[in-house]
């Protein structure tokens, strides 16, 4: 009977977490040689955030408005050189079991953009009181493959794009090409605030589509 009780009593914690309140906002960007990356997570009605700085490595938890851990996430020295061996030995176990590596076609590749922009604006439609900014700024060596480049985005940016801007007037995406030089900036920024159960169907949705699924068992298993 015990048993019993502690199992509902797990199961009940489960499901009280799923529904319950999450927040996610990651703020991202790279100028030059600048990058900042910032994760900021909040679950349970702010009981539990969690803020991260990618760059610094500096991992923050707070419980009920109390920090019970703050400082950088670092490796462990002694066991990396041992960590690094055996993940090269992995990999090239894994190399030797996979016989070959198929690369996507073009309608396997149009199936999993077409999911994942389905996936973006069940996302998208879950953000509250929050934009969702992308910008991209670049060019490739060749002006030509920043010229063609350009030229997809203003396909999207006329099609796809405009239909997501339609459902949620917050999006923000844009693409400014750079035809003199090889270079890469962009900014990202978004937020996310629903239950985990609305984050987390969604994406069970997109991984079970059947160009991503196809995709997946055909290079990985």
């Amino acid at each position: 009977m015990l048993f019993l009780y502690l199992f509902i009593i797990f199961i009940g914690i489960i499901v009280f977490t799923l529904v319950a309140p999450f927040g996610l906002v990651v703020d991202s960007r790279k100028e030059g040689t600048n990058i900042k990356a910032y994760f900021n997570a909040e679950l349970i009605w702010r009981a539990l955030i969690v803020k991260y700085e990618v760059m610094t490595k500096e991992l923050t938890v707070q419980v009920f408005g109390i920090t019970v851990f703050h400082g950088f996430v670092q490796k462990d020295k002694n066991n990396s050189g041992e960590n690094d061996s055996v993940r090269k030995k992995t990999i090239k176990k894994s190399k030797k079991k996979r016989k070959k590596n198929v690369r996507l076609s073009f309608t396997q590749m149009l199936g999993v953009i077409r999911s994942g922009l389905v996936l973006v604006s069940k996302l998208i439609n879950s953000m509250v009181a929050s934009p969702f900014i992308l910008r991209v700024s670049g060019g490739f060596p060749n002006p030509a493959t920043t010229g063609v480049v350009f030229g997809y985005y203003h396909a999207l940016n006329g099609t796809i794009l405009n239909a997501l801007r339609k459902k949620n007037s917050k999006i923000q995406i844009s693409y400014a090409p750079d035809f003199s030089k090889k270079s890469f900036d962009y900014q990202l920024y978004f937020a996310l605030h629903d239950n985990l159960v609305s984050i987390l169907i969604p994406v069970i949705q997109f991984l079970w589509s059947y160009p991503v699924r196809r995709v997946i068992i055909t290079n990985f298993f």
